[in-house]
């Protein structure tokens, strides 16, 4: 009996792992065929590709060198063959109209101050800057110029909202000097919401125009809806969720139901299924408004991100100088504390020379990751990877991008 036991073990055992071997040898050989290598001269978008789908999410981890680089080549490729107009942006509504401005009038001393005013965040960097100065150079090349499009809530800092209510109120001869001292120091004090309360209440019985009626009582509400991500114990839902409602109200608003837009966010957000719970924003357009949407993932290995000191636990910084704002670390889509360990990132890295970027469609019709798991952690049930992102981009040996200023406290 035992030896009738052992034997149907066995079986089980060298069944499952030639089974992995399969999946593997399956995974190697697709990872092969489909491998596309990063070229400033070579088109990485597919006409089929970019004719079939109407928002595109490069799904980044922010704070890589290598992320510039590869938004501004998507970006400049899709301008080329759509003239798009709008570039969809992980920062507020306000804060992307300040941003215009400057970029349409090439005041590179304004993008200086803009940037300036994310110190502390992983936007506070030099490439950052570079790839303003590109989009305005970009701009110059067409009649239709690229704009962003902010649809997150005020995660970045309230001031900005704050700023463009005043300035819909000036154009009114309104005066607040409450709003006044709200804004020489802004912060999420519970008095302070509840005078941004009392505005959004009140702002049907002001006399505005339909447009500054809008935008007046978006920002109010914008800053509401930061608060109340602010005190949940599920950030990543009650944001993803305000994002979506925020860009329904603005398409709706500004007839952009057509509208293509790209652009640069963190990595879950373009997840176009739900994972670990979250609905996350992409899912969201995709389900709710039947948007046709493409993803691209950026997955890293032996690279370095530069990270604000404040998202670093404490004791990860015991043999760092507690002078700094920023510190560079390994932080990649690795076995990881801070990642999770990702099913098939031996394969992505295996097939993946040392100091390249290379792209892998993973929606061809022989592809394993349009039945499987792969690359992708708390998947529904029945879901496969294609349904979370269709392209994963390998990153190898990026370098941290750079501070913009001293990076000092």
């Amino acid at each position: 009996m035992k030896k009738i036991f052992f034997i149907i073990l066995l079986t089980f055992v060298l069944t499952k792992a030639k089974s992995q071997e399969d999946s593997s040898n399956d995974c190697l050989r697709y990872l092969k065929e489909v491998r596309t290598d990063f070229s400033a001269n070579t088109d990485l978008m597919t006409d089929s590709i970019v004719d079939n789908h109407q928002l595109f999410f490069i799904g980044e981890m922010h704070g890589f060198h290598d992320n510039y680089k590869l938004a501004y080549k998507l970006i400049e490729e899709f301008k080329r063959k759509t003239n798009f107009k709008y570039i969809l942006s992980e920062q507020d509504f306000a804060a992307t109209t300040k941003l215009n401005y400057y970029i349409s009038n090439a005041d590179t001393i304004g993008l200086s101050k803009f940037i300036m005013a994310f110190k502390t965040s992983p936007s506070w960097c030099k490439e950052k800057y570079e790839f303003y100065k590109k989009i305005i150079e970009l701009n110059k090349k067409y009649d239709k110029n690229i704009q962003f499009f902010g649809v997150d809530i005020t995660a970045g800092g309230i001031k900005p909202s704050l700023m463009r209510i005043k300035e819909i109120t000036q154009k009114y001869h309104m005066e607040d000097t409450r709003l006044d001292s709200i804004i020489a120091s802004p912060s999420m004090k519970t008095s302070i919401i509840l005078y941004i309360k009392q505005l959004s209440e009140n702002s049907s019985l002001l006399s505005f125009n339909e447009e500054d009626a809008f935008e007046y009582k978006y920002h109010l509400n914008n800053i509401l809806n930061f608060n109340k991500a602010l005190n949940t114990s599920n950030w990543d839902l009650v944001r993803d969720s305000c994002m979506f409602e925020n860009y329904r109200m603005l398409e709706e608003h500004y007839g952009l139901q057509d509208e293509k837009m790209i652009g640069a966010w963190g990595q879950t957000h373009g997840f176009q299924q739900q994972s670990n719970s979250v609905k996350w924003f992409a899912s969201r357009l995709k389900r709710n408004l039947g948007k046709k949407i493409y993803t691209y993932r950026i997955f890293y290995f032996d690279s370095k991100c530069m990270l604000p000191a404040r998202w670093i636990p404490g004791f990860l910084k015991v043999f760092r100088s507690k002078k700094k704002l920023y510190y560079n670390v390994k932080l990649q889509n690795d076995d990881h504390w801070a990642t999770g360990y990702k099913q098939g990132l031996e394969y992505l890295k295996k097939i993946s020379p040392s100091e390249t970027i290379s792209f892998f469609d993973l929606e061809k019709f022989d592809s394993p990751y349009r039945n499987g798991d792969d690359l992708v952690m708390g998947i529904l049930n029945n879901a496969v990877t294609t349904d979370y992102f269709q392209t994963a981009i390998v990153v190898r040996n990026s370098k941290p991008t750079e501070t913009f200023g001293s990076n000092k406290k």
